[in-house]
């Protein structure tokens, strides 16, 4: 099948509009395309890939499919394939925000609860935050310091249909967790601030000022008054007809259908009921259109859909505002990578369903891709920076760079233990943890732990005379404290922020942990999903109590089991226990999940 996939793929490409004026660079990078994808989908084992580019400087577009929507029917991708885009709804979400800003009826630093009388249900202060003092531009930018995630009842269902209640219940569901940090000190990404967003525009469609404030959550729908105002104020002045909020009837048949890898079947299709923050549906045809009004003035077909102040300030990004190796404007994100390449645009992913889109404001170039299965998840922003550097470097131009600050010469130097002491303790990343020790000869060591039963990886973490540390590979690692955490940044540039210390004294201790050890799964209605499939609580092999969670898209994620995040995520929440005072059950990020049986 796959010899039939790559004989098809010159044949699948569509020119939807070549100008006379285009740039020749983009038609010699779309000659490209097909060799460049058929690459990552052999790589990644991936069955469909749609694709779009864009000069906005001259009105080139070029949108096209690759391998199967429907592998079992042979439907081809085409550049009128219905892909889910996971978070790069955002954006999309942040235009109608910004609209109401143009328009008068909104205000970016005015208090969220000032808009949505409900929100004074959330309890005041927590922690060191305040719901009260959460402003639409904090949610906007990731520093609302709301709590980030869950995926309880309602979050994700199967089918084709939304569960509309998901948005409704948000409110009241949300009110229950503590905040995460205070508010508008620092950033973390949070996909509930977007929806809390969608929330935003719902309540005041269709209203202005007092009048909209007045109206009685009971008398709202938000999921239909979010998606028709999106659709009234967004897609439609766009042309984009087949995109939405929620799966349109006419959009099912042209559905790029969901994969586990290029053979497997996804078992369900998932439906993200936060909408404002990852359910968005599109095509390449009418992300084409999006990049180009985001790469524009704010207009489209001589409509001014969004004022190029606003437009602006999309792209607007505070240094502060980082979280890992991103930058958050308002709506689009600046990215690091740890080569130093920076880019904007965004990225979504959710199980099946994984898709980036990667802007050159500069240029005017921006590049769409999306993928069908779980194996492609980071198949879609590799395929659209190969791409768009492709576009860059045949116009003699490249991805912003950071200037490296590693110095080519530096050599190992020696430091004393007390000097090492500093360093010293437990650090995060995405699916793992490590260790940096001092030893009494005044080296450093680097515990690296990735899974629950791996035996963990010891190695030298080596301090340079420029002021980093290099593991074995020689890659750099950069101390820098922000807010009072000692942080570890990647890469020469020293742009990607990668490992956060924990707080030791917050780490439960053994007798807390012991009546919890065990393996615990979800417990769901159904029709509904839970990401996270399996929760292991246990001691690491060098005795910290961890939790370990798998999830369905292939993300694990191991860390020490902290009582500060205990108390965060609800693991304290509605604990049950048996009479030997055995854990039986808890409830986490809105899911209750009982123990496993033998």
């Amino acid at each position: 099948m796959r010899k039939t996939i790559t004989s098809a793929l010159v044949v699948l490409m569509f020119l939807i509009y070549t100008p006379s004026t285009a740039h020749a660079q983009i038609e010699t990078t779309v000659q490209t395309i097909p060799e460049t994808v058929q690459a990552f989908m052999d790589a990644l084992s991936i069955p469909g890939v749609t694709v779009a580019i864009v000069d906005a400087n001259t009105g080139f577009t070029w949108a096209g499919g690759f391998g199967y929507a429907d592998t079992a029917a042979q439907i081809p991708v085409d550049q009128n394939t219905v892909f889910n885009l996971a978070s790069v709804s955002k954006p999309m979400t942040a235009v109608a925000v910004l609209q109401l800003v143009d328009s008068g009826v909104l205000d970016l630093d005015t208090p969220l609860v000032y808009y949505i009388p409900q929100f004074s249900m959330f309890p005041s202060p927590l922690h060191d935050g305040n719901y009260a003092n959460i402003t639409p531009r904090m949610l906007l930018t990731h520093t609302s310091g709301v709590f980030t995630d869950f995926f309880g009842y309602g979050a994700i269902t199967t089918g084709y249909e939304n569960y509309q209640g998901y948005m409704n219940n948000l409110l009241e569901i949300l009110a229950g967790y503590p905040m995460v940090f205070a508010e508008g000190v620092q950033a973390q990404y949070a996909n509930h601030g977007f929806n809390l967003l969608g929330i935003l525009v719902a309540q005041l469609n269709g209203g202005t000022g007092f009048f909209a404030r007045m109206i009685s959550p009971a008398d709202i729908n938000f999921f239909e008054s979010f998606v028709s105002y999106t659709t009234e104020n967004v897609f439609g002045p766009l042309g984009m007809e087949n995109t939405s909020f929620t799966l349109e009837s006419h959009m099912v048949p042209n559905l790029a259908r969901p994969y586990e890898n290029a053979t497997t079947p996804g078992d369900v299709m998932m439906m993200y009921n936060g909408v404002p923050t990852g359910g968005a549906f599109s095509t390449a045809y009418d992300m084409a259109r999006f990049m180009h009004f985001l790469l524009g003035n704010g207009t489209a077909n001589g409509t001014q859909i969004l004022s190029p102040a606003s437009l602006d300030l999309m792209y607007a990004i505070d240094d502060s505002n980082q979280f890992m190796n991103l930058q958050f404007g308002h709506g689009l994100y600046r990215s690091f990578g740890v080569d130093g390449t920076i880019h904007y645009g965004h990225g979504g992913n959710l199980v099946h369903y994984h898709s980036y889109m990667m802007l050159d404001r500069d240029s005017g170039i921006g590049v769409f891709v999306s993928t069908n299965s779980t194996t492609g998840m980071v198949g879609a922003s590799l395929i659209a920076q190969t791409i768009i550097s492709t576009a860059l470097a045949e116009g003699g131009m490249s991805l912003g760079s950071a200037p490296s600050i590693a110095d080519p010469d530096a050599v190992p130097i020696s430091l004393t233990r007390a000097e090492l002491e500093r360093y010293e303790g437990i650090y995060f990343a995405p699916g793992q943890y490590f260790w940096l020790l001092a030893t009494d000869e005044g080296e450093m060591q680097l515990f690296v732990s990735t899974y629950l039963l791996d035996e963990p990886m010891i190695q030298p973490f080596v301090p340079m005379s420029d002021g980093s540390f290099t593991d074995p590979t020689g890659t750099r690692f950069w101390p820098q404290e922000i807010n009072g955490t000692m942080w570890f940044s990647v890469g020469d540039a020293g742009m990607v922020r990668f490992l956060q210390r924990v707080d030791l004294s917050t780490v439960l201790s053994d007798e807390e942990v012991e009546p919890s050890l065990g393996s615990f799964v979800p417990e769901m209605p159904a029709g509904h999903i839970s990401l996270i499939y399996n929760i292991t609580i246990a001691f690491d092999r060098v005795g910290v109590p961890i939790m370990y969670s798998s999830a369905i898209h292939g993300i694990t994620t191991m860390a020490p089991l902290l009582a500060a995040e205990a108390e965060l995520l609800g693991f304290d929440s509605g604990e049950e226990f048996d009479d030997e005072g055995r854990l039986t059950a808890f409830y986490f990020v809105g899911i209750r999940f009982v123990r496993e049986a033998p």
